[in-house]
């Protein structure tokens, strides 16, 4: 693909484009760059695409893909931020260090049989964010 622009699309998944088996050719962008970006403004660019004002009710507003990464937000307020589209990227909204260990291990204290477990908030994350 090469200077489509999606507008006003709107799925369950992948409110402009939806792919899970083979990923579509893209031309880079006048830098050379294929990095999915997404303004203040909400017009988000993948290569030389174009989108805008594109929605999904569950999952991928832009483009949706294949889960590659599975991360823990930093609050109740940050995941909520995210899936309500006011962040540009959810990297903005994960604590680094957190994002680096947190599924290499990770522990729960003061847990006991019959107790509770505190509340985590957790994103699947594909190749666009």
């Amino acid at each position: 693909m090469d200077g489509v622009e999606f507008t006003e699309n709107q799925a369950s998944v992948g409110g402009a484009i939806r792919w899970n088996l083979m990923e579509m050719e893209v031309t880079r962008d006048e830098q050379g760059l294929l990095d999915f970006v997404k303004d203040k403004s909400g017009v988000a660019s993948y290569g030389s695409i174009l989108f805008s004002n594109n929605s999904a009710t569950d999952y991928g507003p832009e483009i949706a893909s294949v889960a590659r990464e599975l991360i823990r937000f930093s609050s109740q307020e940050s995941y909520i931020k995210y899936f309500k589209g006011n962040a540009t990227t959810w990297k903005e909204l994960v604590d680094e260090k957190d994002r680096e260990s947190f599924f290499n291990y990770y522990r729960f204290s003061g847990v006991q049989s019959g107790g509770n477990v505190p509340t985590i908030f957790l994103g699947l994350i594909d190749k666009y964010g």
